[in-house]
């Protein structure tokens, strides 16, 4: 412990200058359709993306062999879970979906002492499962001796905090030294979703199944057509772009504190 602690000192102090950026994705049983256009999304933005994955998905499976996304898993341990009843059926069908998960982040950010011991008896080493308004947060040392890396920027947790898709203050963010976890659901980034309870009213009105398996002429059909949260993403890789701005894995940042 008194390892790991000394070298995220060595982190915190580089990142003090140093501009990083990691895009993740929670997939929250987003369709095939919906999942495959978020991933070409990101390729053609040319971004490293760190994927969440909550059920089977043939895009997903797909990107992660090509080697352009990397998976963690996203335990949902609500009530009503899909994944199972208790947190060990939960955690079972997560590592039936990414047998080989060193990584996480719990579905709604659900965290208890119980999960977390789990989950690191399982081989979860490293998570992003705090979530801030914006702020530029180092990684830290959990109490279950995982790295935990919290999340910087959220689609959902924007639009149901902001009033207006104003990027100034984002941009200023982008551009300061720190580690910056970011994350994107891929139906947010799809249905262009203008204001917070727009997608989930969509998904309220639809069984799970339809859910899973809208297609492009659903999609389409429900997207929004204003300024919405696609066109501030779309601010946020055009920043990264035009200013040389470094993208890594989740993964890529953990070995490289381990290195340290």
């Amino acid at each position: 412990m008194k390892e790991l602690l000394h070298k995220l000192e060595k982190a915190r102090k580089i990142l003090e200058t140093k501009n990083m950026i990691c895009i993740t994705s929670d997939l929250d049983w987003a369709s095939e359709y919906a999942a495959r256009k978020a991933f070409e999304y990101f390729d053609e933005n040319q971004v490293k993306v760190t994927a969440f994955v909550t059920n089977p998905n043939p895009a997903v499976d797909e990107y992660a062999e090509k080697g352009t996304i990397r998976l963690g898993i996203h335990p949902n341990f609500m009530h009503g879970s899909s994944q199972g009843r208790s947190y060990d059926e939960v955690i079972d069908y997560c590592f039936k979906l990414v047998p080989e998960a060193d990584c996480f982040r719990a579905h709604r950010y659900y965290d208890v002492n119980d999960t977390m011991d789990k989950l690191t008896k399982r081989g979860i080493l490293y998570e992003s499962n705090v979530c801030t308004l914006m702020d530029i947060v180092p990684p830290f040392l959990h109490r279950s001796k995982t790295i935990s890396f919290p999340i910087f920027w959220e689609d959902g947790a924007f639009l149901y905090y902001s009033k207006d898709f104003d990027f100034s203050l984002m941009k200023k963010q982008l551009l300061s030294p720190g580690l910056k976890v970011i994350n994107i659901h891929p139906m947010h980034l799809l249905l262009n979703t203008p204001y917070f309870s727009y997608t989930r009213e969509i998904k309220d009105r639809l069984t799970r199944a339809e859910w899973n398996q809208m297609d492009e002429s659903a999609i389409q059909k429900l997207s929004y057509q204003g300024e919405g949260i696609a066109d501030y993403i779309d601010k946020i890789m055009e920043t990264i772009s035009v200013n040389n701005l470094e993208t890594a894995f989740l993964e890529e940042i953990y070995q490289w504190i381990l290195s340290l």
